[in-house]
């Protein structure tokens, strides 16, 4: 009875080990509430904020990821408060991409994030997807 309690004691620990390394070694992404997000070494949201953050005419902050890689542009935009106001015109498609051309500077990331909400409005409009999956989706982009 010892023996098969210390063997299963063993195994146990084994497996609460494999378990550890392997969560540990995954990343966690969890845009819906904006928490548990990990970034690459070097992707610090706020330092490059602030590196690709510049005031229009009127002094408010725009985007300009004309000189950024996708993934940086992404990092940045899914810290940025431009990124929440435009989900705050949801369900009105035509503010959101209104609000994109004034806020985003011309570059891939704002064409592709139109493309995006292009895609998004023709899946919810004909019904394909309802609202929380249509602001599930631009929330993941």
């Amino acid at each position: 009875m010892k023996k098969e309690m210390l063997i299963f004691l063993g195994v146990a620990a084994l497996f609460a080990y494999l378990i550890m390394t392997f969560t540990k070694s995954t990343k966690v992404r969890d845009d819906s509430i904006g928490t548990g997000t990990q970034y690459e070494e070097g992707m610090d949201p706020e330092k490059l904020k602030d590196r690709y953050t510049v005031k229009d005419a009127l002094g408010e902050p725009t985007l300009d990821f004309s000189n950024a890689s996708m993934k940086e542009a992404k990092v940045v935009w899914e810290t940025s408060n431009i990124r929440q106001n435009m989900l705050n015109y949801f369900p009105k498609f035509d503010l959101m991409k209104e609000y994109i051309n004034n806020r985003l500077l011309p570059s891939k990331f704002r064409k592709a994030l139109l493309n995006k909400i292009d895609q998004v409005q023709t899946d919810y409009l004909s019904g394909a997807i309802n609202s929380a999956e249509a602001l599930s989706q631009l929330k993941s982009f």
